[in-house]
């Protein structure tokens, strides 16, 4: 034989009980015919006597033959696969064995089992920690609980008062829903009070009459006692005294339901047969609102509702800063818009011979100086929104203008706080006429030809502005000086916050997350609802999507249209405000019949208006109104669309220069009944700027119209400026 003993083999053979000198044997004869014990003994180092025992044994197990040469035994190794077949046999009369033992055992232990059964097996706890350890593990000996024993703590002073909510939440995740008998003490009410929240039914009986020392808790097949105030606890598992237990609870707890005058919390029972015990045991079922009371408790004190509340106040917060910075964009472009009318329109109403003569600051004595500071100052009592109002004229450096004149500039010798902060600074100074002033860096300022305003504040020293400007020219369309209005940048976010509902918004974006979550992962119990309420709850889900829906839809047009209002008007109520300082009362005065329209006095007021229309493209019609001696009967007194005498692109006249019958309709003198309309606009545009909507049947035909007083040399308001703008066309 010229192969040897695989090494694998050799641990096979040691694993199956082989001595080393019996593999020693196996490896020789492996590399030789036949071997006699002398030269095994050569060949392994051991003695002959060692050997002959390793050989018989050997031969025993039929691995290896003996045959006698000349008188002198040999021994031979039969093969390789002799030793693999002696190993199979081996290990399957091994298993075999192990059978027949684990046979034995298990009928020993069931022997065993059968006397065990019939004693209890008990458990015992001490100390606060492993009386926790053991409210938890009783919840894992079965699916309902009855307790029944007295509340010797105020909240405030039970030492497992933090422990209670970690156990609530365990018991809640794993469906266990507890009822509890106890004395009706202070304390038992008020821990009755929070059934709702913590997955329970308790009822209250008369201490007298039960007597119960301290808790017991029955729960599947286990009794179990606790003494919180020794720090100790007790498991009896004991099938038979947990029944008896139980129905003794059980009778209590019928007599005091049947004895009560108020109906039970849950009328339904669910009858739940006991495998073990073969008896049947009523079982009470938690109410929908103890159900959803302790569901929602359970949601708001979970680690994970936590981390999840966090996460959606988070996203809540996050979409409503993008929503206030939205509405903020658009308060921006509403401010600069207003600003840019409020210049564009203002700035027609000065005169260029006396802004010329105003050029150092010994003119503030003239009485062109107090004229034109009167004049800046009436701009910004009509428009509350605007913080200052000057005049600048360009000089020969690009980059430097020089003041003409200042609202706040009346005295510009005099110390005055002007924000009002108590300190006296760089931001309170008074600008003369002729101070210089640096707008470079300032390029919106820099285009002279058309009104203009800034894109971002302004920051300067006197603060952070929205400034916007307008061209003044002379008589011959030259250009002779600058208006200039500041807004204050925080009047936007005052805007802002008076049209965004900040924390609002995001509490509503916020418990619309919680709800999404709840629906989501809390199916249980929305379950229970379908099954309660199917019809009802397809009905109300569906009719709370559409109002849903509706509401929003609803909402969101009408704030959307009351934002659009409010700024478009603010913006009419600042252009005839500016607008009506204009108007010459004493122009109006000589125009009371159509043929007026032929005078000087009508085609300047007529001109007036049209200039208005022209700074303003949104402006639809621009007109004047006055009331008459008849109340609530107001005539026109001129409109900027009619003039058969003085023709325009879009002037409402026939080729032959007369009225048509729509344009005879607001000639002056024409009769108009406000009532048509909105009396209030007319009655409040005698006294103080105003707006209203026209709401009409066509809504093509809806405009908004702003209004301001006309005053005579005698500040008397003589007639109304009125300015619409159609609704179609700003939406």
């Amino acid at each position: 034989m010229d192969s040897t003993l695989p090494s694998s083999i050799a641990a096979y053979l040691q694993e199956a009980g082989f001595s080393g000198t019996e593999i020693a044997v196996i490896r020789k004869l492996l590399e030789g015919d036949s071997l006699t014990l002398r030269e095994l003994s050569t060949k392994t180092s051991k003695s002959t006597g060692v050997l002959d025992q390793a050989v018989k044994k050997l031969l025993k197990k039929g691995l290896v033959t003996r045959e006698m040469i000349n008188g002198v035994p040999r021994y031979t190794l039969m093969s390789v696969q002799t030793v693999v077949e002696w190993m199979k046999e081996d290990m399957v009369l091994k298993q075999e064995m192990l059978v027949r033992k684990h046979h034995n055992l298990e009928s020993f232990v069931r022997s065993l089992t059968v006397n065990v059964k019939k004693r209890p097996e008990m458990e015992f706890f001490e100390g606060l920690e492993a009386m926790k350890d053991a409210y938890m593990r009783m919840l894992e000996r079965g699916n309902d609980i009855v307790q029944y024993g007295p509340m010797l703590w105020a909240p405030q002073e039970d030492p497992l008062q933090a422990f209670w909510v970690e156990y609530f939440r365990e018991r809640r995740r794993r469906g266990i829903f507890s009822r509890v008998l106890t004395h009706d003490t202070p304390q038992g009410r008020r821990y009755q009070s929070r059934d709702s929240f913590e997955y329970r039914k308790t009822i209250l009986v008369d201490k007298a009459d039960f007597p119960f020392p301290f808790e017991k808790i029955i729960i599947g097949d286990t009794l179990a006692c606790f003494q919180v105030e020794d720090e100790r606890a007790c498991f009896i598992r004991y099938p038979e005294l947990a029944q008896d237990e139980r129905i003794f609870f059980e009778k209590i707890w019928n007599r005091q339901v049947q004895q009560s005058t108020v109906p039970p919390e849950v009328p339904k029972q669910k009858k739940r047969k006991d495998v073990e015990n073969a008896v049947i045991i009523d079982v009470s079922q938690p109410s929908l609102r103890t159900r959803l009371a302790s569901q929602l408790r359970e949601f708001f004190l979970s680690r994970n509702s936590l981390i999840t509340l966090a996460i959606f106040g988070f996203c809540a917060l996050l979409a409503t800063a993008g929503l206030y910075r939205i509405n903020l964009a658009r308060n921006v472009q509403n401010i600069r818009e207003q600003a840019l009318s409020i210049a564009a329109t203002a700035a027609v109403q000065f005169d260029a011979d006396d802004l010329d003569v105003l050029r150092t600051i010994d003119d503030i004595h003239r009485p062109e100086y107090k004229k034109v500071v009167d004049q800046l100052n009436l701009i910004r009592d009509h428009n509350p929104i605007v913080s200052n109002t000057y005049i600048f004229r360009l000089t020969d450096d690009p980059n430097t203008w020089e003041f003409v004149a200042d609202a706040d500039s009346m005295d510009p010798l005099a110390v005055k706080d002007l924000n009002e902060d108590g300190v006296i600074d760089d931001a309170d100074q008074l600008s003369p006429p002729g101070e210089p002033y640096d707008v470079s860096g300032q390029e919106y300022e820099m285009d002279v030809v058309k009104p203009t305003v800034s894109a971002s504040p302004i920051r300067d020293q006197w603060g952070i502005w929205y400034s916007a400007n307008a061209p003044i020219r002379n008589d011959r369309n030259e250009l002779v000086a600058i208006l200039g209005i500041d807004i204050a940048a925080d009047e936007v976010r005052r805007f802002s916050n008076q049209l965004f509902w900040m924390i609002g918004i995001s509490l509503l974006i916020f418990f619309t997350l919680i709800l999404i979550r709840f629906v989501a992962f809390y199916n249980t119990l929305l379950h229970e609802f379908w099954v309660l309420w199917r019809r009802q709850v397809l009905i109300s889900l569906l009719a709370l999507g559409i109002s849903a829906i509706c509401i929003f839809s609803l909402s969101y047009r009408s704030y959307k249209s009351a934002i659009l209002r409010e700024e478009i008007g603010n913006r009419l109520m600042a252009i005839a405000s500016f607008a009506a300082q204009q108007i010459n009362a004493e122009d109006i005065g000589a125009l009371h019949f159509a043929r007026d329209m032929r005078k000087e006095e009508y085609q300047r007021v007529f001109e007036q208006l049209n200039t208005i229309r022209r700074n303003n493209p949104e402006i639809r019609y621009v007109y004047i109104l006055r009331p008459t001696e008849t109340e609530g009967i107001w005539e026109y007194v001129a409109d900027a669309d009619v003039n058969p005498f003085n023709l325009f692109e879009g002037a409402f006249v026939d080729l032959n220069g007369g009225l048509d019958d729509d344009n005879r309709n607001v000639a002056p003198g024409v009769r108009y009944d406000i009532a048509n309309f909105a009396p209030e606009i007319f009655l409040n545009g005698l006294r103080v700027p105003s707006y209203a909507i026209n709401s009409v049947k066509d809504p093509n035909k809806t405009r908004t119209t702003g209004t301001s007083p006309i005053y005579d040399a005698a500040g008397n308001a003589v007639a109304v400026l009125g300015i619409d703008v159609m609704q179609r066309e700003i939406q």
